[in-house]
C-alpha cells in the first residue's frame, strides 16, 4: 500500500502518511519510508478509534483512509486531482473487491442508505471532521453514518467518478458482518436527514430488511435445533 501511494500521488503534491498501530516496533517501515509518522495506540479500540486518532494528528487539507491489506490503484491519482482541482468537499470513486468484483459507488441518496460507499474509495476534505468524528460505538459502519450525513447536506461539493481507485480483499469485518447498533439508528438518521416522503421510504425499507433478517435468523436457528 505504501509503495502504491508513492507511485500514484502526483509528484508536486505535499503529503504525509500516518500509520496508527499497536506495534511499538516500526523501525523497518520508518527506515524504508521516512515520510511516515507512526501513531502508537497502546490499547486497540477498533478501526474507527484509529481513524479518529489519525484525523486528530493530521495536518493536511484532505484525508484518505486505507487499511493494511488495501492497495491503491492508478485511478487514485484522478480521484485526488479531481477533488483538489475542483475544490470539492469529498470525491468518491470505485473499488475492486476480492478476486474480480468491481464496486461502483452509487449516486443515489436512496441506495446509499442500504449500500454504503467503501471508505477506500473516498478522499475527504479534512475540515469536514472538525465538528464530527467517527462514532466509535459503531464497530463496523461508522463510516456509513458519516457518509449519510455528508450526502444529505446540499452545501457540500461532491463528485462521484467511476475510476477504480483501490483494491481490498473483501474478507474484512464489514464484508461479512452487520453493525446492529448502527442499523437500529437508521430510522433516527432518516428523521434527521430526510424529507417526509424519503423518510417514509427509508423507514419502510428498513422495516422490510429487518423483518427479513429476523426471519432468516429464526430459520437458521431451527435448522441447527433440528439437526
Amino acid at each position: 500500500m505504501l509503495h502504491s501511494l508513492r507511485c500514484f500521488i502526483p509528484k508536486d503534491y505535499d503529503y504525509e502518511v500516518l500509520i496508527v498501530t499497536t506495534d511499538s516496533d516500526c523501525s523497518i517501515i520508518q527506515s524504508e519510508y521516512p515520510e511516515i509518522r507512526i501513531i502508537w495506540e497502546e490499547i486497540p479500540r477498533g478501526v474507527y478509534a484509529a481513524m479518529n486518532m489519525g484525523i486528530g494528528q493530521s495536518k493536511g487539507d484532505y484525508l484518505y483512509f486505507s487499511g493494511q491489506d488495501d492497495h491503491v490503484l492508478s485511478g487514485f491519482t484522478k480521484l485526488l486531482e479531481t477533488c483538489i482541482e475542483l475544490e470539492l468537499d469529498y470525491c468518491v470513486g470505485s473499488v475492486f473487491w476480492g478476486d474480480s468484483k468491481i464496486f461502483y459507488s452509487t449516486r443515489s441518496k436512496y441506495v446509499l442508505w442500504f449500500n454504503n460507499w467503501c471508505h477506500q474509495a473516498i478522499v475527504y476534505r479534512r475540515s469536514l471532521f472538525d465538528e464530527q468524528k467517527y462514532n466509535e460505538n459503531y464497530r463496523i459502519q461508522a463510516d456509513h453514518a458519516i457518509n449519510l450525513c455528508l450526502r444529505h447536506n446540499s452545501k457540500h461539493r461532491v463528485k462521484i467518478i467511476r475510476s477504480a481507485v483501490a483494491w481490498f480483499s473483501g474478507a474484512g469485518l464489514s464484508s461479512s458482518n452487520k453493525d446492529y447498533i448502527f442499523w437500529a439508528d437508521v430510522p433516527r438518521f432518516a428523521t434527521l436527514y430526510c424529507r417526509p416522503i424519503e423518510r417514509s421510504i427509508v423507514k419502510f425499507l428498513h422495516y422490510l430488511i429487518s423483518s427479513y433478517s429476523k426471519m432468516k435468523n429464526r430459520n437458521n436457528i431451527n435448522r441447527i435445533t433440528n439437526k
